[in-house]
């Protein structure tokens, strides 16, 4: 990722549908980006039923799990980068985008941050009923995996539809 003073890295843990799932062709992909302090490495908790990659690939989905700049392994920006800093490039996603929060999360407002994906094909938003910030942990944690799972679903049946 080009940057002020130099290249910024961005840390990626790629997990991939096994079996017959994995040679089944052209796969959704699942791109997840934790909240707060938590790296890419929330995505796929070792206890059992708490790994939201494993239950996506399970289905079928690549699913991607990302470090935010100055988290985990990617690179830890200067003190210069404010929030709002990568806007023009989320006004220039072109794709699919669900954005999910828990009733009572850290983040911005849901609006606030589906109004940035001007260029997205799809859009929509999930507010998740008893589910703070850490949504993995929730006992609603399911609800949110299944959104997801309507949500690719969804995507994949408009593409098929449209012959995209």
């Amino acid at each position: 990722m080009p940057a002020p003073d130099g290249a910024w890295q961005i840390a990626v843990s790629i997990h991939l549908p096994a079996g017959e799932l994995a040679s089944a062709g052209p796969r959704p992909v699942l791109v997840a980006l934790p909240g707060g302090g938590y790296n890419r490495r929330y995505f796929d908790l070792p206890a059992a039923g708490f790994s939201q990659a494993e239950h996506h690939c399970r289905r079928g989905t690549v699913v991607v799990a990302i470090d935010h700049l100055g988290v985990g392994d990617s690179t830890v920006p200067p003190p210069a980068v404010t929030p709002g800093v990568v806007s023009a490039q989320i006004a220039c996603i072109d794709v699919p985008v669900l954005l999910a929060t828990g009733e009572r999360d850290v983040c911005r407002p849901l609006t606030v941050e589906l109004a940035g994906f001007v260029a997205a094909t799809d859009l929509a938003g999930f507010v998740v009923p008893r589910m703070a910030h850490m949504h993995n942990f929730a006992e609603t944690r399911t609800l949110l995996w299944e959104r997801l799972d309507d949500f690719i679903a969804h995507v994949a049946r408009t593409a098929t539809r449209s012959g995209g």
